[in-house]
This record gives C-alpha cells, structure tokens and sequence, in this order.
C-alpha cells in the first residue's frame, strides 16, 4: 500500500482559497463537525457498498455514482490515508464529478466544500457545496446573510457558530474545550515564540436599528502560565475585516500577568451599546506584546437583546432537490406542489415527482398516501443522523389541508442498489429474508443480491420469515444505510396451521391461509385486511360476526377500548380487552384450547374456568388453555394478542350427527365421511347439514 502521509500532503486553514488536506481532516477523529470547510486531494477511488474497509475501490471500473475517494497522494492505495466525499444525487457537483459517469476523473485533484463530519463511520465530506477540478469548477456564490438583530449565544459545544468569525492577525489560535475551563468555550490560545499575539472572535454583522435593549453582557475567563500581560478588549467595527474596519473600543481594558505559576482570573463584562447604529460587528479582541509561555482567554454567554430571535426568513427553491442542496441549518420554501406518501406521527414523507424528502416536526395537518400539498412548504435542511438529510423544524402554517391525488406506488429495487443518495425514498424488495436482531426493533433484511439493517421505526409488525416483500423508506443513522418498514412484514402469520386430521380438532385462523381446512376470520366488510384506522369502526371488524367450526362456535365482543377485533392478512389482532365466547354443541366438549401467537404479540388471555398457560409474547409463546366445559367458554385479552390460528379440542363430535345449531335458517355446509368440513363438494358422498337437519348426499 501506498501511504500519504509519506508523501507531499497539501495543508491549510479550510477556506476554499487554502483548504486542508486530506491528512489534516484525518486528524481532526471521526468525531469531527465543521459545517463548512473546503479540502483538497487527489480522487483515488470510491467505496463499493456500505462498508468502506471492504469496499474501498482504487480504480474507476464499477464506480458508485454516490462517492469518491480523496488523498494526498495521487497513487493511494490505503483506506485509512483517504477521505471519502459523498456526492448527493441530482447535484452538478455529482454530475460532474463521479468517477461512474467520468472515469477519466480519476487521479484528478480535487477541491471540495462542504460539511467535515462522520461518513461510512470515518471522517468525511457531505453535502458539498461547490468544487474545483483540476483548477475548474463551481463555487456558487455564498447565501448572503443579513443582519442579526440579536445575540444569544454561549459555546458549550465547544466551537463557534457557523456566522461567526475567526481573525488571525498575529500570533498562533486554537478553539477546544480545556477540562480545566470549566464551561467556558472559544479559546484564543497563544504560546511562546509566536507574540506578538492578536487574535479576534468576531460576531456576525448586527442591525443595530433593531435591537431593542443595547446592553451587551459576556463572560470571560483568563488561564496562564509564566505568561507576560495579556490583554482582552471589546470593540464595535464597521466590518469583519479587521485591517480595514473602523474601530471604537467600549470596554476598559481586562488585563492579567500572572508572576510566576499557574492562575485563573474571571470577569463579566456589561457593555452599553446605546450609542451604535446601523450594521456593525462585535470584536473580541485578545493579544500579548511578549512572548508567553502559556496564555488563554475564553469568551462564554454572549447576550445581545435577549429576546426571542426572529425566525430567519427563507430562501424560496423550486424543488426538493434545490431545497437539500441549500446549506445546512438555512431556511427554505419549496415553491412546488408535493406529494405524501406515508406519515406516521411527527414523520411525513413526501415527494414532488423526483426526489423524496423526510419532513420531522409536529403539524397540524394529516396525510395519507397521495393527498398533495400545496406549495410553499416551509423548514431547515437540516443532517440529522451523517447523512439523513430532512426537513426539520417545519413552519406547520404552510403545510395546509390535503387535496386528493393519485397514489405513490413503491418503486421496486434489490438490495445491492440501495444507496445513500436515496434516503427518505419509498422503495419495495421482493422476495427478502427476515433474521431478528439485538432488539424487537433490529433486524436485518437480505435478499439474494446482499443484507442491509432494517429498524422498525414506526411499529409495523416485523417478524422473522422468509420470501416476504418488504415495503417501506430509505433511511441513514450513525452514517450507516438502513431501510424502515411501512408496513407489516414477515410475521408470516405464525406457523401455519396443520391439515387436521382428527374430526374432534376445529381451527379458526388468519383469512390469508389459503386452501386450510377449517374456517378463515374473515372481517364483516369481507376484506383480509383492516387499516389501523379501520380497526376503530366496529361495522368492519370480526366483533360480533358467528363463526363455526367441527361443532364449535367462535364470536368476538367488544370491550371498553376503542379497537375492534380484526383480521390483518396473516394474522388476527385480539385487542386488549375484547373477549372471545367458544360454545360447543349439544353432545360436545371443550377440553382444549391453543392459540398460536405471532411476532409483536403483547399478552395472554384469562378465562373463568380452566387453566391458561403461555405468555403470548411474540410467535415463541403461544397460549394454551385446558379444561373441561360444555357450556360457553369466554376468553378475555388482558393485553392485545396476534394470532395466525386458533386450535379447539372437543370430545363427543366424532360426526356431525352431533352437531346442531338452534338456527333453522342456518347456511348450508358439506362435510365429508370423517366428519371434516369441505367448502366445495365433489366427486363422493357427503353429508349436508342445515340447521338440525343432516343428510347424506351423493355428489359427482
């Protein structure tokens, strides 16, 4: 392997004029957050899949269109001496960069701006903004900001906001969080050999027509060691460039020279602005005359009109994709219609016909898939998880009531194209295995092409299982590819219920077993399915409808809450609360009673005569109850079960000679000579039952 740092490194500050390089971003650990700095270095490669130890490619043959390898060497070789660089689809900077449409890029420098943060778990750059290759680019001009109209700010993250500034004039700065500082942020540091010291903390510009209450207050702290005098002083200037700038100092001036040791000295400063107009800028000014062995003084608790501040005003884009390539944490107005196409809580996830977006915030507003939205949505872009860029903080006002649209269809992929340039994207894969993981929310979702982390996020019923289609989004957390289930997948209902072979057992299970014998819980509209929303409309559920089965009657009541029994495909859910009455018929007994539970099953039921066992969590603790009764058996869920089927035991129905119901208008049913029910007679003798009345019949 070949390594950079043996070789001709470029080295800078981070501004697009004298960026870092690669090794320097290295170097900052991969818990690195720097919302905008620019590096340059040579395109060596791509990462392959999601892993980038295994994935790191030094070629072009292949390439992801989604990333590209940088270094400091042209002929890098080692992993751990690049930096990867995401290029964010449906971008010029992708389209002219990636190594998939421009091969002959490869070995090209070059120079990239953007966010330095974790990405494929290693430092990285996301979201660029603008570039050079080869010397040839884009660099859009920056979002001009206005002027703030108040200062409320303190450094607990241990570095400045993005809109304020740092000024080198002389001497040597750094920005970290000493533990001995207590909580005070932002230090201007200088060391022997590098006086004389002059270094500035600069706020961004302040429309001073504006501010209200013109008190400036801050605190400060002082730590030395065998340091000569050094100085903090606070000014107002007429711009951020200090060479240049008119400079009115307010303060008198702090001053600490410790004689001999170590020292510490604190001070708050309270400032009248009162006299300040139009834009000006805040300078935190710092120096030494001499050289000091050891000096820092730190700015913390920054207050300026202390009110509330004002809610930015936001830049109007076209679409979703001019929204995402804004900068982060800005403000923006998308002035076209979108589309939803799945909310769950504070989550929606809409699209304008090209690209997905998250938007994560509570509204006032709800969706269902395919209502449009007006235009003008309104929320920060905003990286919340290395990579899952959404819209946060969302303006509830412009998200107004839904009008009718057509259905967004899932598009169908596997899993090997997944990438990280489809995040928030509405996706279906085909014929996927289920595994579980750590958690009842962790699995992990393969298909013949690779495997990929799924995490229910919204509380789907997920289970293991195998050949299941998966429907759900695209998502990113820790910088690593994940997808979340919309919709139920692989309970597959449970073990399916056996072919009975004894006339004394009588099955109840989920309608989509198809081709069992026994008697499939059809929902009263008919459907195999309810929505969650429909499971609060007591006409659709199976409450109240009669099922029987080998001498046995099965019907669910309501109870107090407010879900209704229902049948969910491959599985039933028996809300808490709601009670099932089994009744046997004349002559027959219930001495058994199993109910095979599913994943994401919550309980068990109680019954007054009996013994139940089992917890009924999940598919692996199924309930069994035993006894004897030949009355009305009632069965009350203590908390929601899910269930693929229902086995009753009975004695005394060795044929349906002893099955009678009261109802004289009952439906016709066949059964065959072993006391088995069939639904579609052919070929043989049977027996016919209607109400009391049983009949052999002959059917060719």
């Amino acid at each position: 392997m070949i390594c950079a740092a043996s070789l001709t490194a470029y080295a800078g500050t981070g501004t697009a004029a004298d960026p870092y390089s690669v090794a320097e971003v290295i170097a900052m650990g991969a818990d690195l957050n720097v919302a905008s700095a620019s590096v340059k270095g040579y395109i060596v490669g791509y990462v392959n899949g999601q892993v980038i130890t295994t994935g790191a490619t030094f070629n072009a043959t292949g390439a992801s269109a989604s990333n590209v390898l940088i270094a400091d060497a042209q002929n890098c070789t080692d992993v751990t001496a690049c930096v990867p660089v995401q290029l964010v689809a449906q971008t010029d900077i992708r389209s002219k960069v990636n190594l998939k449409d421009n091969p002959g890029n490869l070995g090209k420098t070059l120079t990239i701006t953007g966010q330095l943060i974790k990405y494929f778990g290693v430092p990285g750059v996301k979201a660029p903004t603008a570039y050079t290759l080869d010397g040839a680019g884009v660099t859009p001009p920056p979002t001009p900001q206005g002027p703030v109209t108040s200062l409320d700010e303190n450094f607990d993250a241990g570095s400045i906001p993005a809109n304020w500034s740092q000024v080198q004039v002389a001497g040597n700065k750094s920005w970290y969080t000493p533990s001995f500082q207590n909580n005070y942020y932002a230090a201007m540091t200088g060391y022997k050999g590098t006086a004389p010291f002059d270094q500035w903390l600069l706020t961004p510009a302040i429309d001073m027509s504006k501010v209200t209450d013109k008190t400036l207050t801050f605190d400060t702290q002082v730590n030395g060691y065998g340091s000569t005098t050094s100085v903090l002083e606070v000014y107002v200037l007429s711009s951020n460039d200090v060479a240049t700038a008119t400079k009115t100092k307010l303060n008198p001036t702090l001053a600490v020279a410790p004689e001999s040791g170590y020292s510490s000295w604190v001070a708050s400063g309270n400032l009248d602005l009162s006299a300040q107009s139009g834009t000006v800028y805040i300078g935190f000014r710092y120096y030494a005359t001499e050289d000091a062995n050891y000096a820092t003084w730190c700015v913390d608790n920054v207050k300026l009109n202390t009110g509330a501040t004002p809610t930015p005003e936001a830049t109007e884009v076209n679409s979703i994709a001019e929204f995402l390539a804004l900068p982060l944490e800005s403000v923006g107005k998308i002035k076209c219609p979108v589309t939803a196409v799945y909310q769950n809580g504070s989550y929606l996830y809409v699209t304008d016909g090209t690209t997905p977006l998250l938007v994560y915030g509570k509204l006032n507003s709800t969706y269902k898939n395919g209502d449009v939205i007006a235009a003008g949505i309104t929320g920060t872009n905003f990286n919340y998880s290395e990579g899952q860029l959404q819209m946060s903080n969302p303006d509830a006002t412009t998200f107004g009531a839904p009008t009718a649209g057509t259905a967004v269809e899932p598009e169908v992929y596997q899993i090997e194209e997944l990438s990280a340039d489809m995040v928030s994207s509405y996706i279906k894969i085909l014929g996927v295995k289920v595994v579980a993981g750590a958690t009842d929310k962790e699995f992990t979702l393969s298909d013949n092409t690779g495997d990929i982390a799924l995490y229910n996020q919204f509380g789907v019923s997920v289970g293991a299982g195998e050949n299941l289609t998966f429907t759900g989004v695209v998502g990113v957390h820790g910088g690593k590819l994940q997808v979340l289930p919309v919709a139920d997948l692989g309970e597959g209902g449970g073990p399916t219920p056996p072919t009975p072979s004894d006339p004394n057992v009588a099955y109840f299970f989920a309608p989509s077993f198809e081709g069992k014998t026994g008697c499939a819980l059809m929902n009263k509209d008919g459907s195999t399915t309810l929505t969650n929303d429909d499971t609060k409309d007591e006409t659709k559920g199976l409450n109240d409808k009669l099922f029987t089965e080998k001498g046995v009657s099965l019907k669910f009541a309501h109870g107090t809450g407010e879900y209704y029994v229902s049948s969910f495909g491959n599985q039933v859910r028996w809300y808490q609360g709601e009670t099932a009455t089994l009744t046997p018929a004349a002559g027959v007994t219930i001495i058994k009673v199993f109910v095979q539970t599913v994943a994401n099953s919550k309980g068990a039921f109680t019954a007054e005569t009996g013994t139940v066992e089992g917890t009924g969590v999940g598919a692996a603790n199924p309930i069994t109850w035993t006894g004897s009764t030949t009355s009305a058996l009632v069965l009350t869920s203590a908390k929601q079960i899910r269930f693929s089927y229902i086995e009753v035991t009975t004695k005394g129905f060795s044929g349906v000679e002893n099955v009678t119901v009261s109802d004289e208008n009952a439906p016709v049913e066949y059964y065959n000579l072993q006391g088995i029910r069939v639904s579609n007679p052919q070929g043989g003798i049977f027996l016919r039952r209607q109400g009391n009345t049983v009949t052999k019949v002959l059917v060719k």
